[in-house]
């Protein structure tokens, strides 16, 4: 009898010797191994025995299969971490009947591994407790409830120690600062080895709602602030990506040594405008920094203004108005914090605040060529004037006025050109006098012009009748808008306060120092 672990051949099978004589069920790759070796004569069991070719490798009826191991995971990289390594890879494919359920890893190429605890199933693992400077080859490996698959290729990785971070450093122009300091304004704060993903902030330190701007610059880990304006104690703060307090700074800022200052129209001391009054601020000096300047300008009114900005329409005068006329009876009120401004080197402004009112919703529409005037109040046409405008050679320009006096009596006085004794001379006194140019038109009463509401007569003013005139004179105000059509000369954008109005919407956005095309 065969001792136990030999094998021996039996008709019905193969069998191991004593003690265990029941039935041993092989794989099916072992068997068509097995079978193969016979066929070939290598495998002799006993005596010599005659094979008949084998087919296929096909399992016995009665024998389970022995599936093939689970792929190797392929494509690894991996990150060196603090005591660490974080490794990614591509996951072998599994039979949906026999999932993946973790992984192992090897250090030692594949004598032992480990598994994940707890299991992973995702595609990224971390490997702890690994020494600081020392080269690990990393193998990996799925495992299913079968057991493992095929251990994938090796990676290398030296686990190490984060770098100690480098100290918050602080620099007011070219000096680094480390305690509490007063410098002179226009100097910019700038702030090296911030923490990456961290944040900085300066603000007033009595006042929070003092705010510098500050902002990463194209250095890494370097912020830098907007110029310092004056007179202020602020804190500057850094901050890491956790939101915790790294580092900070208390410093102030002297007084301006120049400020500048600006006069600003309409002025407070009339009750109310017409809804054509442009707003302008002139400053005492050439704005050289037009942009932040005009940034602190804030126009806000109690009534919608629609589409409305700024225009520079001299390098220290800046108009704003709105794309139409203001709304009636508004409040409009400028503000502006100039303090921390620089408008020009060395030039710091101050704060500005103006409110003015509008009237009635009302403007004046011109016809040359039908020679009326129409009254419009809220949009609505309420009355309608007969006129006579400029004849030709004396033509009223067409464009848009604003009625910026009212006068009554007025005195027209034109000499004519004493060499030209057929040029045009008059010298009258009239009524109910509005003057919408400074070049001399005006609006006013004509008892003489026989041709109102059929032709063009005048030296170029807006002819009416007495009563019509004194009507219109009580019942219009400074910077009521007056829009002319019917005639080829234009009323010039250089012209006082209704040149303003002049320019095409596209030509007044771009006016601004802040417009971009």
């Amino acid at each position: 009898m065969a001792t136990s672990g030999q094998v021996v051949a039996h008709n019905n099978g193969w069998r191991y010797g004593v003690p265990d004589v029941r039935p041993r069920r092989f794989g099916v790759r072992a068997l068509a191994r097995a079978i193969a070796l016979v066929a070939a004569g290598s495998l002799l069991i006993g005596v010599p025995v005659a094979v008949a070719p084998v087919a296929s490798a096909a399992a016995p009826t009665g024998v389970d299969a022995d599936p093939a191991p689970l792929a190797a995971p392929t494509g690894l990289a991996v990150t060196a971490g603090n005591s660490s390594a974080t490794v990614t890879f591509i996951a072998p494919v599994a039979d949906d009947t026999d999932p993946i359920i973790n992984y192992e890893y090897s250090l030692d190429a594949a004598l032992t591994w480990t598994p994940f605890v707890p299991a992973i199933t995702a595609t990224s693992a971390t490997i702890t407790g690994l020494i600081n400077g020392q080269s690990y080859s990393i193998q990996l490996r799925a495992v299913t409830a079968i057991g493992p698959g095929l251990a994938s290729d090796a990676v290398t990785v030296t686990p190490e120690a984060p770098r100690p971070p480098k100290p918050v450093v602080f620099k007011i122009g070219d000096k680094k600062v480390t305690k509490y300091v007063k410098v002179k304004p226009g100097l910019a704060l700038k702030i090296s080895n911030v923490p990456t993903g961290g944040r900085v902030e300066v603000i007033g330190e009595k006042d929070p709602s003092i705010v510098i701007a500050v902002r990463p610059t194209n250095k890494a880990r370097m912020w830098t602030t907007d110029p310092l304006r004056p007179a202020v104690s602020l804190w500057a703060r850094v901050y890491d990506a956790s939101g915790a307090l790294v580092d900070r700074l208390r410093f102030a800022t002297e007084r301006a040594e120049n400020t500048f200052s600006a006069g600003i129209f309409p002025s407070n001391g009339q009750d109310e405008y017409g809804i054509g009054v442009p707003l302008v601020v002139t400053f005492d000096r050439v704005i050289t920094n037009k942009a932040e300047v005009e940034q602190a300008l804030v126009v806000t009114s109690d009534k919608e203004i629609g589409e409305a900005g700024w225009f520079w329409v001299e390098p220290n005068k800046a108009v704003f108005r709105p794309r139409g006329y203001w709304p009636g009876n508004a409040t409009i009120t400028l503000k502006a914090d100039l303090t921390g401004v620089e408008g020009a080197s060395g030039w710091w402004g101050s704060k500005i605040e103006r409110t003015f009112k509008t009237g009635a919703a009302i403007s004046l529409n011109v016809n040359l060529r039908k020679h009326v005037m129409e009254y419009v109040r809220n949009g609505e046409v309420e009355k309608t004037f007969p006129i006579s405008g400029g004849k030709s050679g004396w033509e009223t320009p067409s464009g848009m006025m604003l009625i910026t006096t009212h006068e009554s009596p007025r005195r027209l006085f034109n000499p004519g050109d004493p060499n030209d004794p057929d040029s045009e001379q008059w010298d009258v006194m009239v009524d109910y006098a509005m003057r919408t140019t400074q070049d001399g038109v005006f609006i006013h009463s004509a008892p003489w012009n026989y041709n109102l509401g059929y032709a063009n007569t005048s030296h170029g003013c807006i002819n009416m009748t007495v009563s019509e005139a004194g009507w219109l004179f009580n019942n219009t105000d400074f910077a009521t808008p007056v829009d002319v059509k019917g005639s080829s000369p234009r009323v010039s954008t250089s012209e006082y306060l209704s040149g303003h109005w002049n320019y095409t919407w596209q030509e007044w956005k771009r006016g601004s120092a802040l417009w971009k095309d």
